[in-house]
């Protein structure tokens, strides 16, 4: 049972289905463009930014333990 409140008018005497129809929920997806994306210069920096601080950590470590390493060991 509805009951139409004051101010709502003729449609609040109509009862709500479940399945109505709703509208689209978002727009449809862009197109792709002809051009490829630009990679920003950040992400070669932060890999040129990686490998140098695996190279100081490696000549840290070579520093520290050179005389433990077993050079003559096959």
């Amino acid at each position: 049972m509805h009951l139409a409140l004051a101010g709502e008018g003729a449609r609040a005497t109509q009862p709500r289905s479940y399945n109505n129809p709703v509208p689209i929920a978002s727009p449809p997806p862009d197109q792709p463009s002809q051009r490829p994306a630009s990679k920003s210069y950040i992400y070669t920096r932060e890999a040129a930014g990686i490998l140098i601080i695996g190279a100081v950590v490696l000549m840290l470590i070579l520093v520290r333990y050179w005389h433990h390493v077993a050079w003559g060991a096959r």
